[in-house]
């Protein structure tokens, strides 16, 4: 069944972002840190989020488990 339930959202939020050389540069624990504290976190109804916009990204561990395999997709093609 394909959702189509989207919802036009403009975003209009300062935020602090990382430069691709600043990124590439982080080890592997300082972006997981970044990863937690910036791009997004679990709220109080355990959905997880985007930090800067606040959107749903997942309302359940199924879903978490889609994003994983969407993010493994992406991984293989990524060339380093």
């Amino acid at each position: 069944m394909a959702y189509t339930g989207w919802i036009p959202v403009t975003i209009s939020k300062d935020t602090e972002v990382l430069d691709i050389p600043t990124m590439s540069a982080l080890d592997i624990e300082s972006y997981k840190a970044y990863v937690r504290e910036h791009l997004m976190w679990v709220d109080h109804h355990e959905v997880l989020r985007s930090s800067l916009a606040e959107f749903p990204y997942a309302t359940s561990p199924a879903q978490v488990d889609a994003l994983i395999s969407v993010l493994q997709e992406f991984r293989a093609r990524m060339v380093s």
